[in-house]
């Protein structure tokens, strides 16, 4: 009898841990990309505040907090701005085609908007940050109806390497509010659509630093 107790308090116990496991993996977010549901250790918690901070920076359009991603001078190879403005120009040639703190100063404005920081500022807007917590990629596709390009956004963490997309491409759900007119029509089949950026940053466990700019399209 006392052997036939200890055997049903054996199998009641194993059957309690089985259930509190079913109900721990039950409640889980789902994941993409192949990524585990278990959350990511703590140091992952640090990037995903030192994105935000990111965010923060580039909403107060504060040139010394965005300054401080960078190295100076940075070069055209990794850092490529174009301005319509001479005497910007004749100083980016002076410096070997370098961009130097200074100038990052005087010209931010500018630097801002040629650059795709405005972009960059959607790309947080449109994709939340803290879902890294438990992947390595994020991806979302902005499309309205009657608008003739969508945008889509992406953030990826590799090793050390975090990398920001930004695009845009041909709306195939596009339609015309006013077929009567083909300027959208135009606009559809241009190149006006096509392009992508990617801003690349490192992270060293402690802080997010530039380290290159690329673009297609």
């Amino acid at each position: 009898m006392r052997l036939l107790f200890i055997i049903v308090s054996v199998l009641t116990l194993l059957s309690s841990c089985g259930s509190s496991d079913t109900n721990k993996n039950s409640t889980a977010p789902e994941s993409d990309n192949h990524e585990t549901t278990e959350p990511y250790p703590a140091p992952r918690l640090k990037l995903i505040q030192a994105l935000k901070d990111l965010h923060i920076a580039l909403a107060s359009k504060d040139h010394e907090k965005i300054a401080s991603y960078f190295t100076f001078p940075i070069a055209d190879t990794t850092f490529w701005v174009y301005l319509t403005d001479s005497n910007f120009n004749n100083q980016y040639t002076q410096n070997g085609n370098r961009l130097t703190r200074p100038m990052f100063d005087s010209y931010f404005s500018q630097i801002y908007q040629n650059t795709g920081m405005s972009e960059v500022l959607e790309l947080f807007k449109n994709i939340n940050v803290d879902s890294l917590h438990f992947k390595d990629s994020l991806t979302r596709e902005i499309r309205v109806k009657t608008e003739v390009c969508y945008s889509y956004y992406g953030l990826t963490v590799h090793q050390d390497l975090i990398t920001l997309t930004v695009g845009k491409n041909s709306n195939d759900q596009y339609q015309d509010p006013d077929p009567k007119t083909d300027t959208e029509a135009e606009l559809y089949t241009s190149e006006v659509c096509e392009h992508t950026f990617w801003w690349i940053f490192r992270w060293d466990g402690k802080e997010l630093r530039f380290v290159q700019m690329n673009g297609a399209g």
